[in-house]
């Protein structure tokens, strides 16, 4: 199963898909009022229409491959974006961060072998759910874990992956913060 599939911790029920909700405090508060989805995506296209009339190049699409399928895997966002003359970013944003991060880090974009990780003593899971995306790095992690080694998640989600560390911290996006390690 490739990640994004499962869409664990996520509130599918027919009660969470009725109405769309909107912020009416400050980031982080936690308070939203429901309105309609028609006045969702309306004040959405406003807003983006809004950008686009003063300045198309500060909108920075970012929506990568998805679950790879025609619709998420770049066809339509990158027609939506050209079409409101958004900025051009290489599509690949995280993969290019993690490249350009392993080169300034160890001079080269050769990372770390998966299988070392058996031998690590801590590995830090930060907003990934490896039990569903990342099977080839999860079973060397759990060697690592039986060999004592500290498996810490730190996740807004309720994943299968936090259900399975040795810490897990079940954060506010907007709010995390470090925290101090036992």
């Amino acid at each position: 199963m490739h990640k994004g599939v499962a869409l664990h911790g996520a509130d599918l029920s027919p009660r969470a898909r009725a109405r769309a909700l909107r912020r009416v405090g400050p980031k982080g508060a936690g308070r939203f009022e429901p309105v309609s989805w028609d006045e969702a995506l309306d004040d959405i296209a406003g807003r983006l229409k809004a950008i686009a009339v003063r300045d198309p190049q500060a909108i920075v699409p970012y929506s990568y491959a998805g679950t790879m399928g025609l619709v998420q895997g770049e066809s339509m966002a990158a027609r939506f974006f050209h079409r409101l003359g958004a900025s051009l970013l290489d599509r690949t944003l995280c993969a290019s961060a993690g490249a350009m991060a392993l080169e300034a880090t160890l001079g080269t974009r050769q990372g770390t072998r998966v299988e070392h990780f058996a031998n690590a003593r801590l590995i830090l899971i930060w907003g990934s759910n490896p039990i569903n995306s990342n099977l080839h790095f999860w079973r060397y992690a759990l060697e690592a874990k039986r060999k004592g080694a500290k498996l810490v998640c730190i996740d807004p989600r309720r994943s299968e992956t936090a259900e399975n560390v040795t810490r897990t911290s079940h954060c506010c996006p907007a709010a995390m913060r470090p925290w101090p390690m036992p």
